[in-house]
């Protein structure tokens, strides 16, 4: 996400990785190019990477700089990965998004039932924390003794740990799915709505035959003057 530039100096905006990025996209198909949709991203970190990136040795004093800068490398690098080219594809991607995550969270209800309910599972729980307890000078010898007869009741004991971890893994899989999940969620949600801005200008163009702006301009400026015109009309 960051990169050490020398000793005390940090850059933000992720140049190189999205440089490589580009690399691996042009030798993958040499007729890549970006989608107007697509580029419509670029030219904004493009345009606030290389004019407005905070390589400030107290990075912590300008946060709100590097957060912004690191949104929306995060957003085209995102586009490009994923091979999003148009808004439609993108509102398909945060559908599927909602879909997945639906379908993480009843695995990791699933989960977390089988790890905390089953009868087996409290037993072998209790047993590890009763050894630890042994271990700090705890004499527990016959509530250890009682719980190893429960487990073997219905496995061995060697069999019941495994069982165990095998579960506790697979709960802990489905709590950073669902973690992961829910960042992309926020990333697509933030292209969403930056997209609503972009199809809005585009109208706009449409409608008002505005000329074309130069691409160095920022788009925050294009929206701006836009919401002015339309308050003066």
């Amino acid at each position: 996400m960051e990169k050490k530039q020398e000793k005390g100096y940090r850059v933000y905006g992720d140049v190189e990785s999205i440089r490589l990025l580009f690399i691996k996209k042009r030798y993958g198909k040499a007729s890549f190019h970006l989608t107007p949709f697509q580029r419509s991203f670029y030219l904004r970190w493009k345009n606030t990477c290389f004019i407005r990136r905070p390589d400030y040795k107290d990075a912590w004093k300008y946060k709100k700089d590097v957060l912004k800068l690191q949104e929306i490398s995060d957003r085209i690098r995102y586009l490009l990965e994923y091979d999003i080219a148009t808004p439609e594809e993108l509102l398909a991607r945060k559908a599927d998004l909602e879909k997945e995550r639906k379908a993480a969270m009843s695995a990791f209800y699933a989960a977390k039932r089988k790890l905390y309910k089953d009868p087996l599972c409290v037993l072998v729980r209790e047993r590890e924390k009763l050894l630890r307890r042994q271990q700090s000078g705890e004499d527990l010898s016959q509530r250890i003794a009682e719980v190893d007869t429960a487990i073997r009741e219905r496995m061995s004991i060697p069999d019941a740990e495994a069982l165990f971890r095998d579960r506790k893994e697979n709960y802990d899989r489905c709590r950073i799915l669902i973690r992961n999940l829910k960042k992309e969620s926020r990333l697509v949600s933030g292209i969403a709505d930056e997209t609503e801005a972009y199809l809005s200008l585009q109208e706009d163009i449409k409608r008002d035959q505005v000329e074309v702006p130069d691409p160095m301009i920022k788009r925050e400026d294009i929206y701006q003057q836009s919401n002015e015109e339309r308050r003066r009309d």
